[in-house]
């Protein structure tokens, strides 16, 4: 299964990550993602019925986020998170960590050829 810490952000020109975030074959009619990044309201970001359960896809900015799931009002923490943080309900949040994009160095590839040491 899928995890949302194991999806590595995409670099986007605004500065942002791009973060998939899945909840994995959850038997409901409605599920929204809901957070620190969108000040915890429950209809900002609907969620997508997709193969492996419901998807979405934002752009966050760097740093620590704290999310739930809300599935048919039930509000739930990430079930492939285990990093997660007290919150003053009870309960827990997950905790996904938006890294700033790694600099890399550019490669030479040949077409066809995945390893580019191996070049002559």
């Amino acid at each position: 299964m899928k995890t949302t810490r194991a999806h590595r952000p995409a670099q986007r020109p605004s500065g942002n990550r791009k973060v998939r975030f899945v909840l994995p074959f959850l038997d409901a009619r409605e599920v929204c993602l809901v957070g620190s990044f969108n000040d915890w309201n429950p209809t900002a970001a609907p969620m997508t019925e997709v193969a492996e359960g419901w998807a979405l896809e934002l752009d966050l900015p760097v740093g620590s986020h704290e999310y739930l799931f809300v599935a048919d009002g039930r509000w739930v923490a990430d079930p492939n998170n285990p990093v997660s943080r007290p919150n003053p309900f009870g309960g827990v949040n997950s905790l996904v960590e938006v890294a700033p994009a790694a600099a890399r160095a550019p490669r030479s590839r040949q077409a066809g050829n995945p390893n580019p040491s191996s070049q002559s």
